[in-house]
């Protein structure tokens, strides 16, 4: 569903712009929701257009507000068909408004409140391939003063996932860490997948842990992935366990379902910087 947003007519825009009503993405804007930017710089414009006027330019970490739901003139930017959003920002003890394409903004982010430092995540662009589609997925550490201290990239290849959220969290064990990062992508409908990428923060670099999986599907099956950080060691490397269970419902007309459970075990090593399967 569409309507039609009736614009004042600038150089070279159309006077109405395709207001799609209700649209679901990843960033699920609304009003008063806040955000940061993503982006090294994002431009702010007059009107939802990269070619409307530039009214205004805005640094990574820079704090912003989503003023509606509405996803206004979708544009192909890095692969990504994405809105244009309202927002309002302040810059030099002002409130401003203006429009930003919305894959300038973070997904989501955290702060660690011990160290003043900001993790956040976003879509650095899109790759479509036919059947191989994938977003290229970047966490960035930023300091106090939203200077970017490091990032780290990895491929995320969609099936019917409808969000994203961010946890951060102390090491829970694992060395050479600082912060265990965990990036969600989810979904609110049985049978749809979380998968969620794990990153170590050292208190410099971003590095990846095994990626993990759950899905379940009420009263028919489920399936889970965890990971758990061992004080054992192999040749000096820490030990990473992947427990995975899965459960089958016996019978499907019991009033209380009773599953069959299997559960096994990956192991990996850990070396600060990289983990093995072993």
């Amino acid at each position: 569903m569409f309507r039609v947003c009736q614009q004042a007519q600038a150089q070279d825009e159309p006077a109405a712009y395709e207001v799609l009503a209700n649209q679901a993405n990843f960033w699920n804007p609304h009003a008063d929701k806040p955000a940061s930017i993503f982006v090294n710089m994002a431009y702010i414009r007059q009107e939802p257009s990269s070619r409307s006027q530039l009214i205004d330019s805005l640094a990574i970490g820079t704090p912003i507000t989503f003023l509606d739901a509405e996803a206004i003139n979708p544009t192909l930017i890095r692969g990504m068909l994405l809105p244009w959003q309202r927002i309002r920002y302040h810059k030099n003890n002002q409130a401003k408004e203006g429009y930003i394409w919305i894959g300038s903004v973070s997904l989501d982010q955290q702060k660690d409140e011990q160290s003043g430092l900001t993790f956040m995540h976003g879509f650095a662009w899109a790759s479509v391939q036919d059947e191989n589609n994938y977003y290229w997925v970047e966490a960035k550490v930023l300091d106090k003063q939203n200077q970017l201290l490091n990032s780290k990239g990895f491929a995320y290849f969609p099936s019917d996932q409808s969000y994203t959220t961010m946890e951060l969290h102390n090491n829970r064990g694992l060395l050479h860490s600082k912060n265990i990062l965990e990036i969600f992508f989810s979904g609110e409908a049985c049978g749809i997948s979380t998968e969620t990428f794990t990153l170590s923060w050292n208190g410099s670099q971003l590095y990846e842990l095994p990626k993990t999986m759950g899905v379940s599907d009420a009263g028919i099956f489920y399936y889970g992935e965890e990971l758990k950080y061992s004080k054992q060691k192999v040749e000096g490397k820490q030990l990473i366990f992947k427990d995975i269970i899965q459960g089958e419902v016996i019978d499907e007309t019991a009033e209380e379902p009773k599953y069959k459970e299997t559960k096994k075990q990956e192991r990996y090593t850990w070396d600060g910087q990289k983990y093995q399967l072993l």
